[in-house]
């Protein structure tokens, strides 16, 4: 009984120093320092850990409709065995957003056509009382979903946007410029690429894949 309970010491001692090995080896603790009466795990770099983090994304759809929406989902991950926090305090209740200004503290959804950029043509107004903090390890990935509520017919490029603003400047009635304001359509169909852009709060950016749709006319 006393040889299997050593034994089983022994095993517990072994795993816990492997364990160890293997997350100074994966630079997840710099060193680790004996003192007579503790252990001290000393941390690995800020710089380190944002780096080591991973954004992953799926797209629900693979083509779309006038006044159909896209459904997206993103995944941050890392390789690290250690926790680490992670904090997104978005300037809507959006977390996940097609203007740049949620950088970096959300995530931008950058969505091409043709090398030119589409984005939703609201501005953002509305802030988020709270930050989101998650917490993120190897396995404890940060799992995002979220709908781009503007329809990919009313996402704007830039020439879009000029027309909008022009309409705004003009001397009419505010009922004739939003008539206005509504009959502007994205028509441009074809292949659009859709990627996902992360700010850390050490200023590293991380960057999804790219995913592909196509818009297509019915």
């Amino acid at each position: 009984m006393q040889n299997l309970l050593s034994f089983n010491i022994m095993k517990k001692i072994t795993l816990i120093f492997l364990l160890f090995a293997n997350m100074i080896a994966s630079g997840q603790i710099s060193k680790i320092r004996l003192d007579m009466q503790e252990y001290t795990l000393l941390p690995s770099t800020k710089i380190e850990e944002s780096s080591s983090l991973k954004l992953h994304l799926s797209v629900e759809q693979d083509t779309l409709y006038a006044e159909e929406t896209l459904t997206l989902s993103f995944s941050l991950s890392t390789d690290r065995w250690l926790p680490n926090r992670i904090i997104l305090n978005p300037e809507s209740f959006e977390v996940v957003n097609t203007k740049e200004s949620v950088l970096p503290n959300g995530i931008h959804v950058s969505i091409k056509h043709n090398g030119e950029k589409y984005e939703e043509p609201l501005p953002v107004i509305v802030r988020r009382l709270k930050p989101l903090k998650y917490w993120i390890a190897k396995y404890h990935h940060v799992l995002i979903e979220q709908e781009i509520h503007t329809p990919i017919n009313r996402l704007f490029n830039a020439r879009m946007w000029d027309t909008a603003k022009d309409i705004f400047d003009t001397e009419m009635s505010n009922e004739e410029k939003e008539e206005k304001f509504r009959k502007i359509q994205n028509r441009n169909f074809g292949e659009y690429e859709i990627q996902g852009v992360f700010v850390t709060e050490f200023n590293d950016t991380i960057r999804s894949e790219v995913r592909k749709i196509w818009y297509l006319e019915k």
